[in-house]
């Protein structure tokens, strides 16, 4: 029997800035119809409850898909409303739903119901085999069409200089998703000695701040990446042992030479064999942890910048590309 021939055209809706295709490779030759779930007029941008622009993004790409064109979508609430969408136009074709990762799973008495259309996703991409069984547990769902890939990139664009600190005299803690500020805090004041650049998000709610802290908010990606790469350890400290973020940090520290510290997760440990963890909500574990860190900084950048190389072997997005490869011609 042949092969079932790929897809010549796809849809590919996310919500993010810049090019969707730039994220998630797909095969040369293929005709895609790029959406964006991101507000595009004052109107949206106004109408957040329901999301607007992620509504009409959705119908986009199911309208995009009138001649059974297969749908790949990116991060669960546009994925769940490209579902909805799909039942409500009456279409059967193919979805993918790719980054499908939560900070927080949806909870009490409703998400059932409002969750219920992600039964008609072809297949969801994961970043860990944690969150494969996590997922497939919570939502009901087989867990074959759940797959599994490590989170892939290239070495991160980095600012061309650190307005910020000094390099190598400070220690950061970049990321706001399922992040332990609160131990963080703690840490930090058990080593008045040592610098902390914190970069969050505006709705992270830090208790009250060290007097060696100092806090960012929104800062852009290649300046996050600069700090991260002038700091003598990268810190990701994660809420519990079952949250699903860091992944990013870690691997984008290791890419441009950072040590990494961080909290023990279920969802990290394909990432972590070269990472110094301690358990999560152990200010004094984490503090030491830190401590060394900074003092081995010199010794412990040399062996990070070491492994450059095999880490970009092991975080390269051709995993991805043969993924998508083979969704599109109806694996």
């Amino acid at each position: 029997m042949s092969e079932p021939a790929m897809a010549s055209a796809a849809v590919n809706v996310a919500e993010f800035d810049g090019s969707v295709t730039s994220f998630v490779p797909f095969p040369p030759g293929l005709r895609v119809t790029e959406i964006s779930a991101q507000p595009a007029n004052a109107i949206e941008r106004a109408v957040t409850r329901p999301k607007l622009s992620r509504l009409r993004a959705g119908a986009q790409a199911v309208l995009a898909s009138s001649h059974g064109e297969p749908i790949v979508s990116h991060m669960p609430r546009v994925s769940l409303m490209v579902a909805w969408q799909k039942r409500f136009w009456g279409r059967k074709s193919r979805h993918l739903a790719f980054t499908f990762n939560f900070t927080d799973l949806p909870q009490g008495s409703r998400y059932r119901k409002a969750w219920a259309p992600l039964e008609d996703v072809t297949r969801f991409i994961v970043f860990s085999a944690f969150e494969r069984e996590l997922y497939s547990a919570h939502f009901g769902l087989p867990i074959e069409r759940f797959e599994r890939l490590l989170w892939a990139q290239t070495t991160p664009v980095v600012a061309p200089t650190n307005a910020f600190a000094t390099p190598g005299n400070y220690v950061a803690a970049v990321g706001g998703e399922g992040r332990d500020h609160v131990t963080l805090m703690r840490a930090a004041a058990m080593l008045p000695h040592i610098p902390f650049l914190v970069v969050c998000r505006p709705h992270n709610r830090l208790p009250e701040i060290p007097a060696n802290v100092t806090v960012h908010t929104n800062l852009d990606a290649p300046t996050s990446w600069r700090i991260t790469q002038d700091a003598a350890c990268s810190i990701v400290p994660l809420k519990s042992a079952e949250t699903c973020c860091g992944h990013i940090t870690i691997v984008g520290s290791e890419l441009v030479g950072t040590p990494v510290v961080a909290t023990r997760s279920a969802a990290t440990v394909e990432y972590t064999e070269d990472v110094a963890q301690c358990e999560p909500g152990d200010a004094q574990g984490l503090a030491a942890l830190i401590d060394h860190a900074f003092r081995s900084s010199a010794t412990l950048r040399a062996e990070t910048q070491a492994r450059i190389p095999a880490k970009l072997a092991k975080y390269d997005r051709d995993a991805w590309q043969r993924s998508i490869a083979d969704f599109l011609a109806g694996g």
